[in-house]
């Protein structure tokens, strides 16, 4: 039996809520509530660009903007080597994927946030907010394919078809990480609400740290290994050069590393959100 004395202070260990997370079967709620990230992405859509001017064709804007700075101040006046001939091919191989996941992340990461009346009114499994903030940054990156096929057809060229065969695997390795990204941000913004005016600074230095603007050739072996273990984007991006610019196959071995960390990331971050999604009613 227990002190009286203690009565009130802390609950018995028999009574503790332990919150058990069945990552498979949240999985398969959250895969049920698809049809729910559609309809949210479509209403993001719609939202963002329905009183632009421009409409979509911002989407393609931000992209002919960065590669014109990029290869006008890169190549020409601080001559960076990238082992590629043509620059400004190979940035906008490197501004795609990074363009992708950035706007993801920095959305996403805040979607929460930003959806605190359907939260705390609708019953879904509360995952569907950042995973359809994916879903937007995907629709404005595949609008941005258009200013791609106008670069190549610029420069007289065309992509190698190998690019074709890896593109699947290359995309599917990408948007994993970023979901599980994306999952751990917006969680622990939720309880760590600075995190919010730190992300975008932490975007930014990811340009630079990310092999969009530089080759990941640069690196020795060794650092490439531990590159991509830490930053799977980086042999996304190189993979997508090699491919299309090259016509070589990826580096299977650094692909291999990449795709291994970009599933331990979905999984974490997806059990952390899980983990915490109990307390998003309480503290938003």
């Amino acid at each position: 039996m227990r002190d009286p004395a203690t009565i009130g202070l802390t609950p018995p260990p028999e009574l503790a809520f332990r919150r058990k997370i069945s990552l498979l079967g949240a999985l398969k709620s959250t895969f049920a509530a698809w049809e729910m990230v559609t309809t949210l992405t479509e209403r993001e859509l719609r939202v963002r660009y329905k009183q632009a001017i421009l409409g979509v064709a911002w989407a393609l804007l931000q992209p002919v903007v960065l590669i014109f700075t990029l290869t006008i101040f890169l190549s020409k006046v601080a001559n960076v080597e990238t082992h590629y001939p043509e620059y400004a091919l190979f940035a906008i191989c490197g501004l795609l994927p990074w363009t992708f996941f950035a706007s993801a992340v920095g959305q996403g990461g805040l979607s929460l946030l930003s959806n605190l009346q359907l939260i705390n009114k609708i019953n879904c499994p509360r995952e569907v907010f950042p995973l359809s903030i994916v879903g937007v940054s995907a629709v404005d990156t595949l609008t941005s394919m258009v200013a791609v096929v106008v670069l190549f057809a610029a420069k007289t060229t065309m992509p190698h078809a190998l690019v074709l065969a890896w593109v699947v695997p290359l995309i599917l390795i990408e948007i994993v990480f970023t979901m599980g990204v994306v999952l751990l941000i917006s969680s622990m913004v939720v309880h760590l609400r600075d995190i919010r005016h730190v992300l975008p600074v932490i975007i930014q230095m990811g340009l630079v740290a990310t092999p969009v603007i530089w080759s990941l050739d640069g690196l020795e072996r060794k650092w490439q290994i531990v590159y991509s273990i830490a930053n799977p984007i980086g042999p996304v991006i190189d993979s997508i050069r090699r491919t299309a610019l090259k016509g070589l196959a990826p580096d299977l071995a650094l692909l291999g590393y990449a795709s291994v960390s970009a599933v331990v990331v979905f999984f974490v971050g997806f059990k952390v959100f899980k983990r915490l999604e109990s307390s998003f009613a309480d503290l938003l």
